[in-house]
């Protein structure tokens, strides 16, 4: 697992959560998966400004990242899902958030299938191993390069 700086998972409070290692695990296997079709829904949805399913979309990964104690990416979602509700800051800002919580989804699918693969987070490496993170390759290629916009401040 990554240092405590940049992990994306509370491990053991994911397996409190669930009351049992084997089933948190065999959980996260699947959400791993499912990560990297829902950044591909939040990336549509955000691209084509359809805010409702967005929200929908984002509502569902906040909850999930939550009990499988990915904070991280709970975090993000929940600071978009704050922006689609208030309206504040624009589309502008509402792109950029999205485009955070893809970038947190990510990160959590690699540290998660390293977690997988080695059996739990005592057999983890400190980083993906290099098959994952050359399977991710497309995925992580794909993201847009991060680009400046007039009117709000995350720049």
């Amino acid at each position: 697992m990554a240092d405590s700086k940049r992990s994306t998972l509370d491990y053991g409070r994911g397996v409190l959560n669930f009351g049992d290692e084997g089933l948190y695990l065999a959980v996260l296997s699947d959400y791993a998966s499912q990560l990297l079709v829902t950044v591909k829904q939040v990336e549509s949805f955000s691209a084509s400004g359809e805010r409702s399913a967005l929200r929908d979309e984002v509502a569902l990964l906040q909850n999930s990242a939550s009990y499988l104690a990915a904070d991280r990416l709970s975090l993000a979602a929940a600071v978009l899902l704050r922006a689609l509700e208030s309206r504040q800051g624009g589309r502008c800002n509402e792109k950029a958030l999205a485009a955070s919580v893809c970038e947190q989804a990510r990160a959590t699918c690699v540290e998660v299938r390293g977690i997988v693969a080695a059996g739990g987070v005592k057999g983890a490496a400190v980083a993906a191993t290099g098959t994952e993170a050359v399977e991710l390759a497309p995925e992580l290629a794909a993201e847009p390069a991060p680009r400046k916009c007039t009117g709000c401040n995350l720049q």
